[in-house]
């Protein structure tokens, strides 16, 4: 039924091609950022997850029940 449907559309046989096109831009665009980035930067990023000083530890952020009541009030 689709078929029949894409196939009455006149000029549809563009979009595979243009849809194609765009994804091999976009892939090449992203190679050649990665090979052109600081190596230092992207190991920044890919540690960033995993680095101990940023870890929240949950005694922090741990509300009685009126705070956080009270805080949800003030939204």
């Amino acid at each position: 039924m689709y078929r029949n449907v894409l196939e009455a559309i006149q000029g549809i046989e563009i979009y595979p091609v243009l849809s194609l096109f765009i994804f091999i831009i976009f892939f090449m665009t992203v190679l050649a950022w990665i090979y052109q980035a600081d190596p230092s930067h992207l190991k920044k990023m890919a540690e960033l997850p995993l680095d101990p000083a940023d870890v929240i530890t949950p005694h922090h952020h741990q509300l009685n029940f009126n705070e956080r009541n009270h805080d949800v009030g003030n939204l």
